[in-house]
């Protein structure tokens, strides 16, 4: 079974960056579950001490539209049961 929970917002840089900032200090925590603010809900998730990191960077010029930039990061880990 898969449960997905999204959100998008836009937000100012320095509000994007303190939900980034949120996301990465409840992954140094020693204990084994976090807790990701989405929405409404805080989702309890459990990583493992190894993490699957992957980053891409997009960079679209077009004739008709704007610039645009966007950077995409997934973190991913098994989890034992």
């Amino acid at each position: 079974m898969a449960d997905e929970t999204s959100e998008s917002l836009t937000l100012s840089r320095e509000d994007a960056a303190a939900k980034l900032e949120a996301i990465a200090s409840e992954l140094r925590r020693t204990e084994a579950d976090i807790a990701v603010n989405v929405e409404n809900k805080s989702i309890s998730l459990t990583p493992a001490e190894s993490v699957e990191y992957d980053i891409a960077v997009d960079e679209h010029s077009g004739m008709l539209r704007s610039k645009r930039e966007s950077i995409r990061i997934d973190l991913q880990w098994a989890v034992d049961d």
